[in-house]
């Protein structure tokens, strides 16, 4: 007995994405060179991004990440553990973005600090908090900047 259609065509589907995420080809965007525990790789030996201060010493933690473009030119979301006190961390980046040309936003020096920044037509928000083992926990996310004040087209199209 043949399987219904709705179902080979799920079947067909996932081993298509399957097999064409087995055969992509180029650079790993995030290296998993000598990773000293499950999920974390040391940050600036394997990340390929070169537009953010990342603090040395700090690690990568890839289960957490998800990074679309390389250099300067990429998108997602940096998820870093490095064993820098919050405090240090919060002015590594507060001094250091401007260099990589980073416009400040806003910044909140709280338990849960908050850094934005604007680098053309994207934008980074910075997220530094204590981690609950020691160091601190820094959550990364660059986006392309809205425009005209819209979320999306389907915001635009209610307000219209």
């Amino acid at each position: 007995m043949q399987p219904s259609s709705p179902h080979r065509s799920l079947i067909l589907l996932v081993g298509s994405a399957l097999f064409l995420g087995a055969c992509a080809s180029g650079q790993p965007l995030v290296g998993a060179a000598n990773p000293d525990k499950a999920g974390t790789v040391a940050a600036t030996n394997s990340l390929q991004v070169s537009d953010i201060a990342i603090p040395a010493g700090a690690k990568l933690d890839t289960e957490k990440s998800l990074i679309m473009g390389a250099n300067d030119k990429w998108l997602g979301r940096i998820v870093l553990k490095t064993d820098l006190p919050p405090v240090q961390v919060f002015n590594h980046f507060y001094n250091g973005m401007a260099s990589f040309g980073w416009s400040p936003v806003t910044a909140v020096q709280a338990q849960t600090s908050i850094q934005t920044y604007q680098r053309g037509d994207r934008v980074a928000l910075i997220q530094i908090e204590p981690s609950s083992l020691g160091g601190t926990m820094v959550s990364i996310t660059v986006t392309s900047k809205q425009m005209n004040g819209q979320m999306n087209g389907q915001e635009a199209a209610k307000g219209k």
